[in-house]
């Protein structure tokens, strides 16, 4: 508890120095996004007329009682007053990292809250709409509705749901200008507004929407008069003379890409792939180790991977996992242990094969077995806090059963149960902000 504190006010006696602390029920405090928390004097002498403020209004609002509602991930401090500011009480309330929104996809409603605390799923209240194939989630952080998360349903729908961390519900979200299908995913090119490539095998078409306005409008076509599909995906271009722009890689077996140009919202024809990819499809940029700055691409419907090098605006073969790669497909990099700096691949394809790379990229091994197998709607996250922090959840098709992969170890575990009865087509989890 906070010592007595004391403050000069000038003219007044030393009676008037002296502020006294308040006593409060806890000094500390985590505050899970969805619940609410009661802080309360106990100061047996302290009357009941408060004033309540908190530091960070943006992460924590407190209200004339003194009941907590999170708002976004951080640590504040919560103070209480005496109306007369003569005695204070303060607390530090701590909304915790790795709290995440996951949708089943499967053409449902289900959603769920992951608790990194206690390492446990929740359910949540029902989407809007139903959510499936080309479904995406996408965080908020300006306009009307900064700090909550815009849920593309896909499902070759236009609708969409608006996630409130505060409240743990889902409203009805702006309609995008177009219908969502198969391989369609969103990007941000960092100017307050979302890229959503339409795809559904046979669409060049986009949607860009505004998160000032909140307002979805007709985007530009993709290049090559081709269509994007499964597969389909995007990623920033982080150096050289296409700087801030994104590649997007159209999928449907194909080996074309299109490049997106942020300043003036156009497309151009970006490089050809090394072999055509499909369902499964995913990018992943390389920070650390020889081919750090660089793109890893795992190509779908193949066994075929590639490095992006943006000093050339050019996709080169770096060798081939040891299986097909296709729905449920993921990379990720091991951060520690006998492996750590080297990356695996979950194949997905309903398969529970894994390949295992070398530091550097250049070869792939068969990996360790995954304890189910990973299909359509398969996909991990990093805990971000709790006794598992560090660790990667996986979640599965069909099952509501998970599995968390420990990296010193390079193990699997049994993880908890799912707050929804599965993963499927177009399953997505995302970080609360």
């Amino acid at each position: 508890m906070a010592a007595a504190l004391l403050f000069l006010r000038c003219g007044q006696g030393w009676g008037d120095f002296w502020v006294t602390s308040l006593a409060l029920d806890r000094d500390e405090v985590s505050l899970l996004f969805g619940t609410k928390q009661q802080l309360r004097v106990t100061s047996t002498d302290a009357g009941s007329d408060f004033t309540w403020s908190v530091s960070d209004a943006s992460k924590v609002k407190v209200s004339e009682s003194g009941e907590l509602t999170a708002l976004k991930t951080g640590t504040v401090t919560v103070t209480v007053k005496t109306r007369n500011g003569r005695r204070l009480g303060q607390a530090f309330v701590t909304v915790p990292r790795g709290q995440m929104l996951s949708i089943r996809g499967a053409v449902s409603t289900e959603a769920m809250l992951f608790n990194p605390l206690t390492t446990s799923f929740s359910g949540l209240p029902a989407l809007t709409a139903a959510a499936g194939n080309g479904a995406s989630l996408w965080p908020i952080t300006t306009g009307p509705n900064a700090g909550k998360i815009l849920v593309i349903h896909g499902n070759a729908l236009n609708s969409t749901s608006l996630f409130d961390p505060g409240t743990a519900t889902f409203s009805v979200g702006p309609a995008v200008s177009g219908n969502v299908g198969a391989g369609a995913h969103a990007f941000a090119p960092g100017n307050e507004t979302l890229v959503v490539v339409l795809a559904g095998g046979s669409s060049t078409a986009s949607s860009v929407y505004s998160m000032v306005t909140n307002i979805f409008t007709t985007g530009p076509n993709i290049s090559q008069a081709v269509n994007a599909g499964a597969g389909s995906k995007s990623f920033p271009v982080t150096s050289g003379a296409n700087s801030g722009k994104f590649i997007t890689v159209h999928g449907a077996a194909q080996i074309t890409t299109s490049l997106y140009n942020p300043s003036d919202n156009t497309y151009a024809a970006g490089p050809d792939l090394p072999s055509s990819s499909a369902a499964g499809g995913h990018a992943l940029a390389i920070t650390t180790g020889a081919a750090a700055g660089k793109t890893l691409f795992v190509h779908g419907n193949s066994s075929d991977v590639s490095l992006y090098n943006p000093a050339n605006n050019t996709f080169e073969v770096t060798g081939m996992s040891t299986n097909t790669t296709n729905n449920g497909a993921s990379t990720f990099r091991i951060s520690a242990g006998i492996h750590e700096g080297k990356f695996l691949t979950i194949h997905g394809n309903s398969q529970t094969f894994t390949s295992l790379s070398d530091v550097d990229l250049t070869g792939w091994v068969s990996g360790l077995s995954t304890p189910s197998a990973a299909g359509s709607g398969a996909h991990v996250f990093r805990i971000g806090s709790g006794p598992n922090a560090g660790k990667m959840m996986l979640l599965f098709n069909i099952t509501a059963v998970t599995q968390i992969y420990d990296d010193a170890t390079h193990s699997f575990s049994t993880g908890p149960t799912l707050g929804m009865s599965s993963a499927g087509l177009g399953s997505v989890s995302i970080e609360i902000p």
